[in-house]
């Protein structure tokens, strides 16, 4: 059974962040990172897409707020406190708001990294969330944080656990870059090929009206057999008989099925969504717009109705075809109708994007490269998700002791 103290008697210094504009101070483009609260919504590392940036001179006027490696970092306000981040070696410095505690530890007598996946527990974070349930804002302070038991272990019995639980992380991390990558190879190459139309023997090729010989100017209507809304499902999520793709499924031009319901409800075969269908978020600011491709067959699937499938003709590359509306992702965005909170992507706008459609031995080129790489990226993804449900089952068992960490080895 392990023993518990306070947090605060491991702790160096418990602290927040503090607001540049509060202060006079803008920021910029770029610079030191400044960590928000929703930069703490990742899986393993923190989130760049909740980065800001912050100039040296506001970075040292903030000094409160600092942060340095090995810092824990807790979201205190709104509605996802308990949200917990680790700052890793890769950020050397940085700084963050007042809507997120840092948490410091005495690293020469602890391992930081043990405490920080002690907080990512489901079961700690139910716990932050129930302190302040039935506040119309919830937060906590540095006090409660401070008063926080954890477990008190013998550094040895620590650092077992982080090389377990962290080499978890680490092939999810290569995993992750490797996606990134290969995603960034597919976008250069649609780039060269068919903005830049540096595509093979192009030298060769004569240009009518601004495009290759051979090449139309289509409309999405044109290019395809199928544009339509999903349906109203009728949520089941212990036992229905399929799955329904909501917009959360929806980021990054990846589609992620853990964030997908089971429903009742009887779908049309137009409705089932299939291998190279394209499907886009088509109601909401924020949301709107966000763009992926179906890359694996998925057997009683659909989408509701805040979301639009949008199948290809049969007879044009699918691979070229869902690189050519991802590449359209940012103008997407901005084609809703209607109040700034209720926009909608009708099917009547999105059929009338024009695309300028390659002939097909370049399409069938561009298939034969991307559609392996689709394949591996979709393989990557798998594995991450297979990863973290490790990750989630090891964890409570490590942190109760209920695994003898003395009798485990690393994982590797």
């Amino acid at each position: 059974m392990n023993e518990f103290v306070k947090l605060s008697d491991l702790c160096i210094l418990i602290t927040k962040g503090s607001t540049p504009t509060t202060y006079g101070y803008s920021f910029k483009n770029e610079g030191i990172p400044f960590i928000k609260a929703e930069a703490l919504n990742g899986d393993v590392s923190l989130d760049v897409k909740g980065f800001s940036y912050i100039d040296d001179e506001t970075h040292n006027f903030l000094k409160r707020s600092k942060i340095y490696p090995n810092d824990i970092l807790m979201t205190i306000a709104g509605a996802n406190i308990g949200k917990t981040g680790f700052v890793r070696e890769n950020i050397s410095e940085a700084n963050t708001n007042q809507a997120v505690a840092i948490i410091r530890l005495d690293k020469e007598k602890i391992c930081p990294q043990f405490y920080y996946y002690y907080f990512k527990q489901k079961t700690f974070f139910k716990f932050v969330q129930s302190l302040n349930a039935q506040a119309a804002q919830p937060n906590i302070n540095l006090k409660m944080i401070g008063d926080f038991l954890v477990p008190k272990l013998e550094i040895d019995s620590q650092l077992k656990v982080v090389s377990i639980l962290g080499t978890i992380d680490d092939l999810y991390l290569c995993n992750l870059d490797r996606i990134t990558k290969s995603k960034q190879i597919i976008l250069n190459l649609y780039q060269e090929w068919f903005i830049n139309f540096k595509f093979p023997n192009h030298e060769q090729v004569e240009f009518v009206d601004g495009i290759p010989d051979g090449w139309e100017l289509k409309s999405v209507s044109e290019l395809t057999q199928l544009i339509s809304r999903g349906i109203t499902p009728k949520y089941n999520d212990e036992s229905g008989k399929s799955v329904v793709i909501n917009q959360k499924c929806i980021r990054e031009n990846k589609l992620n099925l853990e964030l997908a319901r089971r429903q009742d409800k009887e779908i049309s075969d137009s409705k089932l969504v299939q291998k190279g269908d394209v499907l886009i978020n088509s109601t909401g600011a924020g949301t709107l717009g966000r763009v992926t491709q179906v890359h694996e067959d998925l057997p009683d699937t659909t989408v509701d109705t805040h979301v639009t499938i949008v199948r290809p003709l049969q007879a044009i590359s699918s691979a070229w075809f869902g690189a050519a509306i991802s590449n359209l992702e940012s103008y997407i965005e901005t084609l809703g109708e209607g109040a700034t909170n209720q926009l909608e992507l009708k099917r009547e706008v999105i059929s009338r994007i024009d695309l300028v459609c390659p002939a097909m031995d370049i399409q069938n080129q561009f298939q034969k490269i991307v559609e392996p790489m689709q394949q591996q990226i979709l393989n990557l993804m798998k594995q991450n998700t297979h990863l973290l449900k490790l990750k989630e089952t090891l964890l409570p068992r490590l942190m109760s002791g209920e695994l003898d960490v003395s009798k485990l080895s690393s994982i590797g």
